[in-house]
């Protein structure tokens, strides 16, 4: 019997018995051995679930690609907020209103997003980013005139839709923060931004000798942006119709023309 329980302890690949204080001490390597094969396995079944988290198509996602994910998952989000907003109003709607019309859970939307005011900020940074691209247009070969004809132009062209869009959301949001002055960081930051966009486009004309205006071109910038707000304001308001949209764009264009020192003299010369 004994050395039948002697012969239960051997290992094969040693092909001894035992003694007790031997049988302890490898009994203590075998515990060692489990545990770190145990801590080894759960290491790999750790790691295999968080690359199926990131497998698409039965590819591995590379990094470029789960980031390309996770923006599209964040305009889609942007996308249904905007929709929410032009529906409701920004002070009426809420979190909930979002999340059912993105079709998305709400931990997914609140992963992204924790409220509307998150939201509202950065759809105002996304159209931001145009004014980027200003500097861009200024191509070779391209009068400077032409690309802020084109602005002006494609800035009030879609009036007639304006109370429809993001607009009114916008003013919403800057009159109602006005009072306790929780915009004015920001609103001073857009209108900085726009405007150097502008004024350079105005300093490169002066610069080509295209434009000669009697004032420096920082006061004629800042007068294109107000008529732009007071502009769409009232199409909001009144209808674009009622406003003449159209009307009014090309007698500021005419009145541009002679600020930048273009000679001007009649409207045929301006057509």
């Amino acid at each position: 019997m004994r050395r039948s329980w002697e012969f239960l302890l051997v290992l094969g690949f040693h092909g001894f018995h035992y003694t007790k204080t031997g049988l302890v001490t490898q009994i203590r390597r075998w515990e060692i051995f489990v545990n770190r094969f145990t801590a080894t396995c759960v290491s790999l079944i750790i790691t295999t679930s968080v690359s199926l988290l990131f497998r698409k198509n039965g590819d591995l996602m590379s990094p470029k690609v789960a980031e390309e994910h996770k923006e599209a998952r964040r305009k889609q989000i942007l996308e249904a907020a905007a929709r929410v907003f032009i529906r409701l109003g920004y002070q009426a709607a809420t979190m909930k209103d979002v999340v059912e019309e993105s079709g998305l859970s709400r931990g997914g939307v609140y992963l992204y997003y924790g409220s509307t005011e998150q939201m509202m900020l950065d759809l105002i940074e996304e159209g931001d980013r145009e004014v980027d691209e200003m500097p861009k247009m200024l191509q070779d070969g391209v009068r400077v005139w032409d690309v802020i004809e084109g602005l002006i132009r494609g800035m009030t062209a879609d009036m007639d839709q304006a109370s429809q869009g993001l607009a009114p959301v916008y003013y919403e949001l800057f009159i109602t923060g006005w009072r306790k002055r929780a915009y004015e960081t920001l609103m001073a930051r857009r209108y900085n931004r726009s405007l150097d966009a502008f004024v350079g486009l105005l300093e490169e004309g002066v610069r080509r000798k295209e434009f000669h205006p009697p004032v420096p071109v920082a006061h004629i910038a800042k007068m294109v942006f107000s008529f732009h707000d007071g502009l769409q304001i009232h199409a909001i308001q009144f209808g674009a119709d009622l406003v003449d949209v159209p009307g009014q764009t090309d007698a500021m264009l005419l009145s541009l023309k002679h600020l930048l020192g273009l000679g001007v003299t009649s409207k045929e010369e301006f057509a």
